[in-house]
This record gives structure tokens, sequence and C-alpha cells, in this order.
């Protein structure tokens, strides 16, 4: 049984937190409560300010989901949050490994563990990798690691960390909106320069792939990605959806705030089941969103010209595989890896989200049978290949 008790040292309210096999348990607790734990193999003591530090990234403060925590050792910063703002692209290799990919290095971190290592190379955290409400929680030495052109600066006074970029480097994007890479030449000298694995989105040439990826830009930059706008009685209802909440019926014929709760369930409910964090789960809703409206303005046309990105976001025509393309472009421009599944008369776009893959035609989210050996064995069924 493991005790967390509220202490005063200096004056200052802290609380002793306890790591057991990297999961940090956290919380506002009595003096005298107690939490029994079955968990024995690795324990480690530690010391968190009962004040949360805002983040900024180059001077603007931006929402992580789950706060900075400041330890007796340094800084404990959402793994995810941070990278992902960074360019670095996550995923998990195991129950307790995560990796973050930035150009060619690789960070491994493994959950409970005080090491961590880039491309083979170890070095050691201040603190173990933990998890508060399923966030990967690493030290700050894991990011300077990884990004060594990152300062990082704080301010007991404030309460404010700050990560920045020095000059030349490439801008962090505000809101949740991962870094865009350098773009890499096509295979050959009239080929089209690209961001994302060999995707063109169909393009014939670079002005129109350019014209694509500058809307992309432009309608995500104005994207708040780490929260819901609850004024949108939706977004009420996928925030309560979230939390707990749950409609049993038909949700037609519930109250308002029921039908909405409805709703989100049946857009989200693959994700939930699937243990997708809530944060992704955010990201993802306010990017479908963003699509949705964007691609809303077109005019439907049922021609096999209609076939790109380029048409149903600058000449505004719209067509199945014109809107599918154009979903792999956001998706793409967000970090996911996309593809595009194609039938005689139907393509669908489908997206990478924790190892698994959905088709997001309509704003839903459905977990399909696909599978990465599918790309493989039967690459026919497929219009576009995963960008990853």
């Amino acid at each position: 049984m493991v005790t967390h008790k509220i202490a005063s040292f200096s004056g200052k309210k802290v609380l002793t937190r306890t790591l057991l096999g990297g999961i940090v348990l956290l919380g506002s607790f009595s003096p005298a409560a107690t939490l029994s734990l079955d968990q024995t193999a690795y324990v480690q003591a530690a010391t968190i300010e009962d004040i949360p530090y805002k983040t900024l990234f180059n001077g603007k403060e931006v929402h992580l989901g789950v706060n900075v925590q400041k330890t007796s050792k340094g800084f404990m910063i959402p793994l995810r949050g941070v990278f992902e703002r960074l360019g670095g692209k996550i995923s998990t290799a195991s129950g307790t490994k995560v990796m973050v990919k930035s150009g060619s290095k690789v960070l491994t971190v493994t959950r409970g563990s005080t090491t961590a290592n880039i491309n083979g190379q170890t070095f050691t955290l201040a603190e173990p990798v933990a998890t508060i409400n399923g966030n990967t929680m690493v030290s700050v030495e894991a990011v300077t690691k990884l990004f060594p052109n990152l300062k990082v600066t704080s301010s007991s006074a404030t309460k404010k960390i700050n990560f920045t970029y020095g000059a030349g480097s490439e801008a962090v994007l505000k809101n949740g909106m991962p870094a865009r890479p350098a773009k890499k030449p096509g295979p050959y000298s009239w080929s089209i320069d690209m961001y994302y694995g060999s995707h063109t989105y169909a393009s014939t040439n670079q002005a129109e792939y350019d014209a694509v990826m500058n809307e992309v830009e432009k309608t995500l930059a104005s994207v708040d990605f780490t929260k819901l706008n609850t004024a949108d009685l939706y977004l009420k209802g996928v925030e309560s959806y979230l939390n707990g909440a749950r409609y049993v019926g038909d949700p037609a014929y519930a109250n308002r705030e029921e039908r909405y709760i409805g709703m989100a369930e049946l857009s989200l409910k693959s994700l939930v089941n699937s243990g997708v964090s809530k944060e992704e789960i955010i990201k993802l809703v306010n990017l479908s969103i963003a699509v949705s409206t964007r691609i809303g303005d077109s005019s439907t046309a049922v021609d096999n010209r209609i076939n790109s990105a380029y048409h149903v976001l600058i000449t505004k025509q719209y067509d199945c595989d014109s809107y599918a393309q154009a979903l792999s472009a956001f998706y793409d421009r967000m970090g996911y890896s996309t593809a595009i599944h194609a039938t005689t008369n139907h393509a669908s776009g489908l997206v990478k989200i924790n190892g698994k893959w959905y088709n997001v035609d309509g704003g839903t989210f459905q977990e399909t049978t696909v599978t990465d050996a599918t790309f493989v064995k039967d690459p026919s069924m497929f219009l576009v290949k995963p960008t990853y």
C-alpha cells in the first residue's frame, strides 16, 4: 500500500507523487487518503509543486491537454503535446515503449524507466517516464536531446515554461499543429516535390500541389486542436461523451443534449473503444470539422476527370476521388498516415490512428478490416498507398 500525503515544504504546498511501474498517481488527496496498488516492481518518490506551469512555444501560450509538471529534479512534460508541436512523429512500439521520430533520429522511451535512447545511444532521465490521465510524461531533457536547437526556459515567479527555437529553425506551429517537414524532391527532374511520403493528391504539376498545400495550411492555421468549442451543441455532446456520458436508445427521440451525445457516440465509438486518448480524439474532431467546412462549399460533379485535391479545394469541384485526395492532404498535414481505398465506383479516405486504419468519410471514424499487411497482399484495392 502506498500513502499519498499533502505536506508543506518551505511554506509551499506540494504533493508527494509516487511512480510505480511507470504509472503516475496524481490528485488532490486528503492527508489521510490512501491508495492500494497491486504492482510493486518499481517505486520511486518525487515531489511536484501543487501549481501547474503554463506552457509557451516561442512566447505564445498553448494548451497541451495535461499540464507540464514541476518536480524536485526539473520538469515532466507531456510527450505527445510537446513533441508533435516540434514536428516529431509518435508511435507506440509496445505496451510500454514509445518512439518519437524526427528526421533520421528516433527517440525511444520506456514507461517506468530512467533511461532513454536516440538511435541506440542511451542517456539518463531525471525522472522515470510515466503517465498522467493516459498521457506519457517525460523529463524535459528528452526533448532537448532530440531537438538540440531548442531552448527551454522557465520562471518560478510566473509559473511558465517556454520552448524556443533559435534563428533559422523551422517555426513551431501553434494550437496543436505539428511543424511541417521540408519538401522532398521527386525521383525525376519533372517530378513533384512533396512533403508527405509519395502523396501528390493527384496534382498534375508543382503549381497545383503547392496551391493545395497552401490552402490546407491556411485552413488549419486558425484551428485550435487542443480543445472543443462547447458553445456548439454537437461539440458539447462530444465533450460529454468523452467524459463518460452515454445515451442508450435512438438519438432521434432523445432530448437535445442526449441527442448530441448519441451523435458523438456514433462518430467516435470506434476510437474510444480502441483506447485512443481524449486529447487525440479532440484533435481529430476539430480536424474533421475543419475539413468538412472547407470542402462543403464545393459543387458536386460526378465526373471521372474531377479526381484531385486541387479540384475540390481550388476549382471547387467535388467528386469522391477529389474528396478522398483532399482528406489525405489534410490528415497528412496533421501527421497521420493516410491512404485511399477504391472500388469500381467509389473512393474512400483511410487514416491510421494508433495503429489501426479508419474510414473517415463524412466526419465519422469507423474502424476497418484493413491492416498494414492488406496493402501488400491486395495492392489493387488502393488508389493511394499509405504515407508511411
